[in-house]
């Protein structure tokens, strides 16, 4: 950047090309205002739709983000042409004499303005000129014979994360299209947590079926926040753990147009040079697709797009897609046993040690098979508690997980064609041979024909066991026991 790159304490005006690309304008005017202070910001528009909106999009977000900095942007378009294009940059030189400094971030500029820039650079020593390549690096601009141009590498790159510290509520309010107002008190900061803290929520997450607000205040043991603790919560805390800092969430945005119009952006993330919009709602867009949201264009910021989906795995037309660009990603089922790795991949961050074991463990698939980050049906967790191995089974386990963690009075299980199990809460007490007799008495005054084979209490005296033989009817029995649902066996 030669000339572009280097401190100086001169007054320094910067030209910039309203295009499509706002990121790169962005970074080049985050640059230079916070190495130097710019003295002026003077923005060359056309009368092509792609260089006017931006152009009157970008003049409002940097008076509104550097109030002292003094923004040119000329009521009447400037033609795309050479000897237009230089001759309106010496108008604005003319204008500011004060200023002795003056840098062209070429980026946005035509091809047919290319020549000016090379006469303007040949004549007059005050200016330097750059550019971004399509690939993120930053070139300076020499001129050579003819009125041409050469590119050169930079003596100082501009830095991607230079626009990290501009808030993503400013961005998306005065960058993106039809977008007219964002609800910033609805939103809210990442918890900052620390890893200890994430894991023991994500440890938290098989007894409480990953209910997110209970998982909190389990593993934290704190009261309940004024918000809910999301899904999206724990995403945006985990990256604040990784060192990523400028997050939003549950972020309201109100569109322009006749009718009122409002859609919530999950999370959202500004870091190195590129804005990330997750959407976190974990459910099946099958069964529960969601009322309909009105889309977001952002269009001129090019977000990139995330889709975190723990509770399915994602579809052949879906891979497909994310495989063909790297500006849309989905995150499935098997993908989010890795969430911590995978996100420091996609941001650039290195995740804690405490969360990558999270994923060798807790998180591995082979822990067990129920959903992570995602609460599992009551048949998946049934299934889970009860197979212990491919021919082994624990119908006790799964008696507890079919009554969600509370504690019947008793349960029943028909383990073959004519024996059931039976276990139940020690109400009264007495020994076993005793509350044997007082159960077979139960099954004597219902006529039901049946057997107590074993019997048993438990070490802690607090229950009992018994396997009994149906020598009739299953159904019969079966009803019998749906009368005592509510009451105890043994009396």
């Amino acid at each position: 950047m030669d000339s572009a790159g280097q401190t100086t304490h001169a007054p320094t005006a910067l030209v910039v090309f309203a295009h499509e690309d706002l990121w790169s304008t962005l970074q080049s005017i985050a640059y230079f205002q916070e190495r130097e202070r710019l003295d002026g910001l003077f923005i060359y528009q056309t009368v092509d739709p792609l260089s006017a909106q931006p152009a009157d999009r970008l003049r409002r977000f940097c008076s509104r983000r550097w109030p002292s900095l003094r923004v040119v942007l000329p009521g009447e378009p400037g033609a795309a042409s050479a000897a237009k294009m230089a001759e309106r940059i010496a108008d604005w030189r003319r204008f500011r004499p004060d200023v002795s400094r003056w840098v062209i971030d070429a980026t946005g500029a035509t091809r047919a303005m290319l020549g000016g820039i090379a006469r303007i650079l040949a004549t007059d020593k005050a200016f330097g000129a750059f550019y971004r390549e399509s690939d993120g690096r930053w070139q300076s601009l020499l001129p050579v014979a003819a009125g041409q141009l050469e590119a050169a590498a930079p003596h100082v790159a501009i830095p991607a994360d230079v626009t990290d510290s501009l808030p993503v509520t400013e961005l998306i309010e005065l960058l993106a299209a039809e977008v007219s107002e964002i609800r910033l008190r609805e939103s809210r900061v990442p918890e900052a947590l620390s890893p200890e803290e994430l894991g023991r929520i994500v440890t938290a997450g098989g007894s409480c079926n990953w209910d997110w607000s209970r998982m909190y205040a389990t593993a934290l043991n704190r009261l309940g926040r004024l918000e809910e603790f999301h899904f999206a919560d724990f995403v945006a805390a985990s990256l604040l753990a990784m060192g990523v800092r400028n997050i939003r969430v549950n972020l309201k945005v109100l569109l322009t147009g006749p009718k009122h119009a409002e859609t919530v952006l999950d999370l959202v993330v500004n870091r190195g040079g590129r804005l990330y919009v997750f959407d976190c709602r974990a459910r099946d867009e099958q069964r529960d697709p969601g009322p309909p949201a009105p889309t977001v264009t952002l269009a001129g910021l090019a977000p990139v797009c995330v889709s975190l989906r723990p509770n399915r795995w994602a579809t052949d037309a879906e891979r497909i897609l994310t495989d063909m660009g790297d500006r849309v990603h989905l995150l499935d089922a098997d993908g989010c046993r890795r969430l911590f790795s995978w996100l420091g991949g996609l941001l650039g961050a290195h995740p804690p040690a405490t969360l990558r074991e999270l994923e060798r463990a807790a998180l591995r698939l082979g822990v067990n098979r129920l959903p992570v980050f995602t609460p599992a049906t009551q048949a998946q967790r049934l299934g889970d508690a009860v197979r212990l191995d491919d021919q082994v089974f624990d119908l006790v386990k799964g008696g507890r997980v079919e009554d969600a963690g509370q504690e019947s009075i008793w349960r029943a299980a028909r383990v073959t064609p004519d024996l059931w199990f039976l276990s139940g809460r020690v109400l009264q007490g007495g020994v076993g041979l005793e509350m044997q007799r007082r159960l077979a008495a139960r099954f004597a005054d219902q006529r039901l024909a049946c057997t107590i084979i074993f019997f048993e209490l438990t070490p802690n005296k607090k229950s009992w066991n018994a396997l009994v033989r149906n020598i009739d009817d299953n159904a019969a029995f079966a009803r019998a026991l749906h009368k005592w649902r509510n009451l105890p066996l043994i009396v």
